[in-house]
């Protein structure tokens, strides 16, 4: 047998890095950040706790790297939704949410569960801050151009549906209304 090539010794270590965070997230979105230790997230890996160390080098180092991976979950959200009609991409990102809260509960129970230790967390109250301020303001802008009464305070109270949709969807689950929800969101941004 001859020896792994560099190419290959880099896939599977990005392949167990990979794993862990997999393994990290439904961990810390089941059981809490708190509760779970690096011995049960190496266990659930089947390697060793001093291996995790290779790769991160404490518990918030982990999750720090599973918070900014999770971002890059909305990479593929800004382009799914990008269309020069404004009411096309207000619909876009109503589909994109939508489809997102229904494929992405455990990354949506880690970070709703972490909003709420942002004093524990710099770095979450910060992205939290960064998205909030984005969301508004394209919220604003695409509802200016929808010719929307006060797009500033409307956009705010989308924003505020948004996130009470989240929350709502993530502790009733199946009982939530979701389809009944999107559907009178349509029916009030996106049939004017």
């Amino acid at each position: 047998m001859s020896p792994r090539k560099k190419e290959d010794n880099l896939l599977i270590k990005e392949q167990r890095r990979t794993e862990i965070l997999d393994i990290s997230l439904r961990l810390f979105a089941n059981r809490g950040y708190e509760s779970t230790t690096i011995a049960q997230i190496a266990k659930e890996a089947g390697i060793s706790k001093g291996l995790i160390y290779n790769y991160f080098d404490s518990k918030e180092d982990l999750l720090k790297s599973l918070v900014f991976d999770l971002n890059s979950m909305e990479s593929t959200f800004w382009e799914d939704i990008q269309n020069e009609d404004p009411q096309k991409m207000l619909e876009n990102i109503f589909s994109s949410y939508f489809q997102m809260l229904t494929q992405n509960k455990d990354k949506l129970r880690l970070i709703t569960a972490l909003t709420f230790q942002i004093e524990k967390f710099d770095f979450i109250q910060d992205l939290a801050s960064q998205k909030m301020n984005t969301y508004l303001s394209l919220f604003e802008d695409l509802l200016t151009k929808l010719k929307f009464k006060d797009p500033k305070n409307e956009a705010m109270v989308l924003g505020l549906l948004f996130d009470g949709i989240a929350t709502q969807y993530l502790v009733i689950h199946n009982d939530y209304p979701l389809n009944e929800i999107k559907e009178y969101l349509f029916n009030k941004y996106c049939k004017n």
